[in-house]
């Protein structure tokens, strides 16, 4: 465990989620177990063009049910930010959670870094994209006065070029907080699935204990219930019709929600010394990749425990108060939790609940959202009753019990631990703990020790670059690890990745065999949307042929021939779209278990990739695989096309001796401060 001086607090918080336009909305939706979970708003998809009751219809919707923000609440926040020039719905979220996270502290804007977890774009990108990219074919087969109709019900997208890459390029969102918060530092959008959020606090915790920045807003945005989305977890079997139950024999999977969670993170002696409001503090943070403890998509009981085991340094978790699990309704997802609960938490008697049975499964902010009800938590110092599920899955040999009634929290010390896991194999979970008023007698032995830790050098051990042209050769006869069936789903970039790796470690012989696995992680660095992720924005949105007119005009048949030019949507289409994967692909095939995600940051990705690096290392230790895409933006297409792909191989200098590793260079001071 930290020492008093290295530990980090939450001072603030802001949010917009459904039915909770701020934080003190939201706890009152939690105390009356209050679902936001209802059919969605027509304006957001048209039910006859995407919804289907076939399961098995990979190009339609077999749930039309989620949790959204209300349009009054996101037009509320564009009446405030008016002065921006034409603001998303997905930056509008964000601009608000900020603002309520930042309104009323003092923080030094040059010393402020921004990580904020992101795993998908605006939900009318994907719409924006398929105009652009598909108007031509669409006037192919309409009749004129049908297509002139389409270009008017889409006039209002406002498809000039300006805003159709302020909607297609998710890092203009950090350029916009940055103008609007004056924050100087360190900015990132970090992809780590559903647990995108935890690995942007993580890695928030490691700059502000590093001293490399003194404030630090971390947590998620996701605003993206578009029909791709809905389509993509049908056809993968885990979405329910109209109720998300966790932990329910009842349940029928997940359901998708929205929203923005945004904390901010300081030095608990820099808080002190502020006189900031004290939230919680972050007692520790786990993260970790399954490696091939399980395949990409499923859950890993055994990693699961590992991300415990590190957010609680090393060994047993102390007695919990709480603990708000992943839950997410689905059977595996929950019957793995509820295992890696039991084997991990043995003796404990812990409150367990889950807030997407509130507000559905909000993706990237998914764990933020589960931060901020603890946090509430401590705050109010009370346990709310959780009765949106009958727990049928519960047993009584189980480490935990559904609250049915509040649960007074009157000791001096309150505990939970909060769990998020995601797509691509990571999996981390976070413990935090209330901060006590008698520890402000230790304001004066805090301050004085500096924030800093001398820094290890990091070393570069392995380099290699291959670009796409050079892909198809060099796939050839290589055992990429991948099913040849899923193989077409799979984006070019996972693939370039792995070998690119796999050259770098091979030319400079590292057998990877014989590295400590737990230390190793991949940070891959890429703005480009995945080709995967594209495709299906193509083939779903063909049902916009439909838009303008109040019954369909165009059947299923002529749908289906514009529709077939794409990849159909199979059970592999959502793990090839998800840009963290890029990591998962490599971590998953060398077995490596250390942290996992990608970093967008625009043209700069790569650099910002081993800026991270950089500091866990000094952290934490170890090696990193480092990925950088070099990518370039296609403005007509509006797409970030990779031309190659660059690894970097680099790890301590204690690791590199440890393993006997050939050093090529030292990896040179790395500065990222836009």
């Amino acid at each position: 465990m930290s020492s008093t001086s290295d530990e980090i607090c939450i001072v603030s918080c802001g949010c917009l989620l459904p039915d909770a336009a701020n934080p003190e909305e939201f706890w009152s939706n939690i105390v009356e177990n209050r679902c936001s979970l209802a059919p969605l708003s027509e304006r957001r998809w048209k039910r006859r063009m995407f919804y289907s009751e076939d399961r098995n219809d990979g190009d339609s919707s077999c749930s039309f049910f989620g949790a959204s923000i209300s349009d009054d609440v996101v037009e509320a926040a564009r009446e405030r930010f008016s002065h921006l020039a034409s603001p998303t719905r997905f930056q509008l979220i964000a601009l608000e959670a900020a603002r309520q996270a930042l309104g009323g502290l003092k923080v030094d804007g040059t010393r402020t870094s921004l990580y904020l977890g992101c795993m998908s774009c605006d939900e009318k990108a994907g719409l924006v994209v398929f105009l652009r990219h598909d108007l031509e074919r669409l006037k192919a087969v309409m009749e004129p006065d049908d297509f002139a109709e389409l270009i008017s019900c889409f006039r209002k997208e406002r498809l000039d070029e300006e805003f159709s890459r302020n909607a297609a390029v998710n890092s203009s969102l950090l350029a916009m907080l940055q103008r609007e918060f004056g924050i100087g530092g360190f900015s990132a959008l970090i992809d780590g699935a559903c647990a995108s959020s935890f690995v942007s606090i993580g890695l928030a915790v490691d700059a502000l204990k590093s001293g490399e920045t003194d404030c630090a807003v971390a947590g998620a945005i996701d605003a993206n219930l578009c029909p791709e989305t809905f389509a993509v977890f049908c056809r993968a079997g885990v979405m329910a019709k109209s109720a998300s139950i966790p932990f329910s024999n009842s349940s029928e999977g997940l359901l998708q929600g929205e929203g923005a969670v945004f904390f901010v993170l300081k030095r608990l002696s820099d808080a002190i010394s502020a006189g900031d409001e004290i939230l919680a503090v972050v007692s520790g943070v786990g993260i970790c990749s399954s490696g091939r403890g399980s395949s990409l998509f499923q859950p890993s009981i055994s990693e699961q425990i590992s991300a415990y085991r590190r957010a609680y340094g090393g060994g047993q978790a102390p007695e919990l108060d709480f603990l708000e699990a992943h839950g997410t309704g689905t059977y595996y997802g929950d019957d793995a939790e509820l295992r890696s609960i039991q084997q991990f938490f043995p003796g404990q008697k812990m409150a367990l609940s889950s807030v997407k049975s509130m507000i559905g499964h909000a993706k990237a902010a998914a764990g933020a959202a589960g931060l901020l009800k603890s946090l509430l938590i401590i705050k109010n110092r009370v346990i709310p009753p959780f009765t949106l599920s009958d727990g049928s899955r519960i047993t009584s040999s189980m480490p935990v019990y559904l609250p049915r009634k509040p649960v007074e929290l009157v000791k001096e010390k309150v505990r939970g631990g909060v769990s998020a896991f995601g797509f691509g194999g990571i999996n981390t979970h976070i413990y935090i703990t209330s901060f006590s008023e008698s520890r402000q007698g230790l304001e004066s032995e805090v301050h004085a020790t500096p924030a800093g830790h001398p820094e290890e050098p990091v070393m570069l051990v392995g380099r290699a670059a291959i670009s796409m042209d050079e892909l198809p050769e060099l796939e050839k006869g290589f055992d990429l690890r991948i099913p040849a069936k899923s193989r077409s789903q799979i984006d070019p970039l996972q693939r370039m990745a792995v070998i690119a790796a796999h050259m770098a470690f091979s030319d400079a012989g590292i057998d990877t065999d014989l590295l400590d696995r737990e230390k190793v992680g991949v940070i891959s660095g890429c703005a480009s949307g995945q080709e995967v992720t594209r495709n299906l924005a193509y083939r779903i949105n063909c049902a916009q042929i439909n838009a303008p007119f109040p019954e369909d005009r165009y059947g299923r048949e002529q749908i289906k021939a514009l529709r077939d030019v794409y990849p159909p949507v199979t059970e592999d289409t959502g793990p090839g779209m998800l840009n963290n994967v890029i990591a998962g692909r490599v971590a998953h095939y060398f077995d490596f278990r250390g942290l996992s995600c990608n970093v967008d940051y625009d043209e700069a990705s790569s650099m910002a990739a081993l800026s991270l690096a950089k500091t866990h290392l000094s952290m934490h230790g170890g090696m990193i695989v480092v990925i950088g895409s070099n990518d370039v933006f296609d403005m007509k297409l509006l797409n970030f096309n990779p031309g190659r792909v660059d690894v970097y191989v680099i790890c301590t200098m204690s690791f590199a001796r440890q393993h006997r590793l050939h050093i090529l260079s030292t990896l040179a001071e790395v500065s990222f401060i836009d």
